[in-house]
């Protein structure tokens, strides 16, 4: 199912209403960061036990300290830290990664995006381009 319409017009409200009332998961950039916000949150709050540190030799530096988060992840909570918005691909692949989660795929999904047509990166120009 798609929610369409002009910004501010109440198309995540109608899209909530129908993700409660259908059974569905609702996919929009704004669920994909708050689950984001969730994993840190929950990340902070039952931190894992930390790994020893390795034996070095003299002159021999640490290994740099893997990121727990998925690069999007990554990418987007440093753009999100800065002040900015997602770009176009990074929105698309939240997108991507929410459709073909497995929950969407068990129960279906309400697609609730911007399509407002005076932005040009948004889905409403990309779709009028396609």
């Amino acid at each position: 199912m798609l929610v369409v319409g002009q910004p501010r017009s109440g198309k995540t409200t109608l899209a909530k209403q129908i993700e409660k009332r259908l059974n569905l998961t609702r996919v929009s950039t704004e669920v994909w960061i708050q689950n984001l916000f969730k994993k840190i949150k929950d990340r902070e709050e039952n931190p894992p036990e930390e790994e020893p540190e390795p034996v070095l030799e003299e002159g021999q530096e640490p290994p740099p300290k893997k990121s727990w988060l998925q690069p999007l992840e990554e990418s987007v909570l440093n753009i999100l830290k800065s002040g900015g918005a997602p770009s176009s691909t990074q929105v698309d692949s939240m997108i991507k990664e929410l459709i073909e989660s497995p929950e969407a795929r068990t129960k279906g999904f309400v697609l609730d995006l911007d399509f407002s047509a005076n932005n040009e990166k948004s889905w409403a120009a990309r779709i009028q381009e396609a």
